[in-house]
């Protein structure tokens, strides 16, 4: 994992990882992805993966055979500039 992701990663509020694996996989199509971080009042979010067996662009048409990608996204939350109000 590079730098960025893993430094946030150990002091992130929120953590999510995935590990997938596949003896055969095949795409029919090139696949268009994104990722997008929204928040309110801020955040500091970064993600990243680490794939054995796969390109980072995979090809229509193409089977990949054994294959592993490792999946991390975290996100830091930003405090409120004002602390919501306390009932009672």
């Amino acid at each position: 994992m590079p730098d960025e992701p893993r430094h946030l990663a150990k002091s992130a509020d929120i953590v999510f990882t995935a590990t997938v694996r596949a003896d055969e996989l095949r795409f029919h199509g090139t696949p268009e992805t994104e990722v997008t971080f929204t928040g309110e009042p801020g955040e500091r979010s970064t993600s990243c993966s680490t794939r054995r067996n796969l390109p980072d662009r995979v090809t229509g048409g193409a089977t990949y055979r054994n294959i592993e990608v490792e999946y991390v996204l975290a996100a830091k939350l930003a405090a409120a500039a004002t602390p919501p109000a306390q009932n009672g």
